[in-house]
């Protein structure tokens, strides 16, 4: 890579827990590149002083510092803002760096450090902090504060946007449908002469629809690109489809807890082919979404059903799915799912803990047994379970009790891999580990929505359990991806973690706790706390016809996802 506004050079004043405060658990970026990258986002801007500079996913803000220390007297203000708390304090830190009472003030704390432990690191960080307080060209203003930048940010109108997407073993987002959110959000808040400089895993795949590509590097496994605003591009309509979609399937399946920031990331995934029937008014009367070999959708109305709307819609996935290749359908789960299944009252196994929800019933899968599909797991159940926390009985057990030599306490970023490895051999005869949802910092920062409650044995970590506090919906708590070390099994240790993680739902106010997506066994532990299964999931599966297409179909084709979804009669679909 040619480095055209950084030349080569020391940069060691710059490193990351000299002066400047580094955050524990999140990758740096090289000084050289930070500034290189953010000088070809100012050649690309219209505005070259007096700039208005934000990052959405700062995290210790190490890179806005940098940037201000470069190119400081460029910029009137830096805002800064991320998902964690303590993140977001350490931002506060650094940013007071760009001010010379900052720069004093951590001088001070440093000969403080050296007249206390004699370290030549110290003294040398000294000498860093004078060299760092000459290259300050002026004080920058700053601003840092909590937020998701995939959901609601202040209108701040930034002249740059430079953010480094989290990466790594530690800070992995969700999903690139988080990323897509993003990019939205922050096309929101930008004026038209917005540029936004933006690195990211290259394997990582990205819509920009309403980003306009400048520039692209890679950079290793990472690459960075330089975008500005599509003022053409119309989020209006792009939102309000996604909404369409999102409230019939809120109206159709009232009784099943997703969080909305997931189900639109999966209903705007770029690899979907989506079909929508409407009513002469134009509503969104049925609606069905494809992704590969999967159904991840087919719903309509209870007032247009029995009119042929569903058999359309299935019939458009199975030929969309046989023109593809596939040589089998399945019904909920693929890249992700907005159901595992089809919510069904039916049952396949024995279980225990029923209470189902009245609006289950067996409508849907008949529907879809009747046209050749069958459940594939066989006889297993698979099943969500719900609690009123009103009904949980407290005990006098809480998190940091020991209970029959086993102790329970909320984990800490130092317990990772230890909790990595207690999960991969709970799973190891399983499929898929559960070490995957584990490997995610947020987990171990204060504060945040999600926590893991950890079973500790002689010193070694032999249970797990990721405890969530209103992620799904307002007032709604989840406990899941239980594990517990195969050699350290029938002695409780699920049970209680289940309960305390229950009864700390309940602790802070939360009116109802629920787990998705499990299965036969498990209706028996999570039962013992309260928990009642509150619908099954007929798991369904088909062998496609490939490449048949009936001849209503013919007509049919794709869209840009840019454009308003194309109509052939009163069906449209698009991709």
């Amino acid at each position: 890579m040619n480095y055209f506004f950084c030349p080569a050079g020391n940069y060691e004043d710059f490193a990351s827990g000299r002066v400047i405060y580094g955050a524990k658990g999140i990758p740096n970026f090289p000084v050289r590149l930070i500034a290189e990258i953010f000088g070809r986002a100012l050649k690309a801007s219209g505005k070259k002083d007096r700039l208005y500079v934000y990052d959405p996913c700062c995290g210790g803000a190490y890179s806005l510092t940098i940037i201000g220390f470069f190119y400081g007297k460029s910029i009137e203000k830096m805002y800064a803002s991320d998902i964690s708390e303590d993140m977001v304090l350490c931002a506060r830190r650094n940013l007071k760096l760009l001010t010379y009472d900052g720069l004093d003030e951590r001088r001070l704390e440093l000969e403080n450090l050296y007249t206390e432990h004699g370290k030549d690191s110290h003294l040398e960080a000294i000498g860093s902090a004078d060299r760092l307080r000459l290259k300050l060209d002026g004080e920058i203003a700053s601003e840092a504060f909590v937020a998701d930048c995939t959901k609601m940010l202040p209108d701040i109108k930034p002249d740059i946007i430079i953010t480094d997407i989290p990466y790594g073993n530690l800070v992995d987002w969700g999903g690139e449908g988080e990323i897509n959110a993003m990019l939205r959000k922050l096309w929101e808040i930008s004026g038209d002469d917005t540029i936004l400089a933006v690195s990211m895993d290259k394997s990582q795949k990205v819509i920009y629809d309403c980003w306009k590509r400048i520039e692209k590097q890679n950079i290793g496994k990472r690459r960075f690109e330089i975008l500005s605003k599509n003022t053409c591009y119309r989020l209006e309509k792009t939102t309000r489809r996604m909404d369409e979609i999102l409230e019939i399937f809120r109206r159709n399946f009232p009784y099943v807890s997703r969080e909305e920031r997931t189900l639109l990331g999966i209903i705007h995934h770029e690899g979907n082919v989506t079909f929508t029937r409407r009513n002469s008014e134009g509503r969104l009367i049925g609606c069905a979404i494809v992704n590969g070999n999967t159904i991840l959708l087919l719903v309509v109305d209870k007032e247009h059903r029995n009119q042929g709307i569903g058999s359309d819609l299935l019939q458009a996935c199975e030929e969309t799915i046989g023109k593809d290749g596939h040589e089998k359908v399945i019904l909920g789960v693929g890249f992700d799912y907005l159901l595992p299944g089809v919510p069904t009252s039916r049952r396949f196994a024995p279980s225990v803990h029923e209470h189902l929800d009245p609006l289950v019933n067996t409508e849907a899968s008949d529907f879809f047994e009747h046209r050749g599909y069958s459940h594939s797991w066989g006889a297993c159940n698979c099943f969500d379970m719900k609690m009123s926390l009103n009904d949980f009985c407290l005990n006098d057990d809480a998190v940091g009790d020991t209970i029959n030599g086993i102790s329970y306490r909320w984990a800490t970023i130092a317990d990772v891999k230890e909790i990595l490895r207690c999960a991969d051999d709970a799973c190891q005869y399983q499929d898929d580990s559960f070490s995957k949802y584990y490997d995610n910092a947020c987990l171990y920062t204060p504060g945040h929505q999600q926590r893991v409650l950890i079973a500790i044995k002689n010193g070694k970590i032999v249970g797990t359990l990721i405890v969530s506090a209103e992620t799904e919906a307002e007032g709604v708590g989840n406990v899941g991806c239980t594990c517990v070390a195969s050699n350290e099994t029938h002695q409780g240790i699920a049970t209680n973690m289940v309960k305390l993680g229950t009864r700390y739902l309940k602790d802070i106010g939360l009116k109802e706790a629920s787990l998705s997506y499990t299965y036969s066994d498990l209706d028996v532990l999570y039962g013992a706390s309260g928990y009642e299964i509150s619908t099954y999931y007929f798991m369904g599966e088909k062998v496609s016809d490939r490449g048949q297409v009936p001849v209503k179909y013919t007509l049919r084709f794709r869209t840009d996802r840019n454009l308003s979804p194309v109509r052939v009669g009163v069906d449209s679909v698009s991709k």
